[in-house]
């Protein structure tokens, strides 16, 4: 998933999030309701490559995305998802990501205008997700993985590093997906620069060091 699909959070959320409905409405993750979501508007906000030192390994923790419109066709939403099932490691000349669809919470901020008259109730008691809020709704949703999806998946591609820009070789296609990065401590961000496929949309996975 990680490397196959390189345009980081677009691919990962476009993957939870067209398995939504099938989710279970209860709360979900331990943290607080809209926890994860004020991280990823700090992460997008705040985000300013720096390069750094990559090798290593990273866990995978946060992913981010606004500005687009997939999302209840509402480009004003911002819509972040915590969860633990995937690492990275950097070798220096390869990366191996291992991935284990693992449960998580996704967590979103939509404006009431673009719900088209229906209010953050009335997306509660789809049965999905839990949300509340008036000018904009702050929901939340917990993510279970299929059965199937459980096992363990792993994809080594090489990569280049020039100053604060990472470029790794699609799995899938084997195009250069070209991405811009941060390294703060043990903190990993990787920011998805825009694409064809991508414009407009903001994106961003956060990391910390395992080892």
């Amino acid at each position: 998933m990680f490397l196959r699909k390189m345009k980081f959070t677009v691919a990962l959320l476009s993957t939870f999030l067209a398995a939504a409905a099938c989710g279970d409405s209860g709360s979900g993750g331990g943290d607080s309701i809209g926890s994860a979501l004020r991280s990823c508007e700090d992460a997008l906000t705040n985000f300013s490559p720096c390069g750094g030192d990559l090798t290593g390994e990273w866990r995978m923790q946060l992913a981010c995305m606004e500005g687009s419109e997939f999302f209840w066709s509402c480009s004003e939403a911002t819509v972040a998802y915590r969860y633990g099932g995937q690492t990275i490691h950097f070798d220096g000349s390869l990366v191996t990501a291992r991935n284990t669809v693992a449960a998580g919470v996704m967590e979103t901020r939509i404006p009431v205008s673009c719900l088209e008259g229906a209010t953050c109730s009335d997306l509660s008691q789809s049965g999905f997700m839990r949300c509340s809020g008036t000018d904009s709704c702050l929901c939340r949703m917990p993510m279970e993985p299929e059965e199937e999806e459980e096992e363990e998946e792993e994809e080594i591609t090489p990569y280049t590093v020039d100053g604060s820009r990472l470029t790794i070789q699609s799995v899938e296609t084997g195009e250069d997906v070209v991405n811009e990065f941060c390294v703060q401590g043990d903190t990993l961000y990787l920011y998805a620069l825009d694409t064809e496929e991508t414009e407009g949309i903001s994106a961003i996975m956060v990391g910390t060091r395992i080892r």
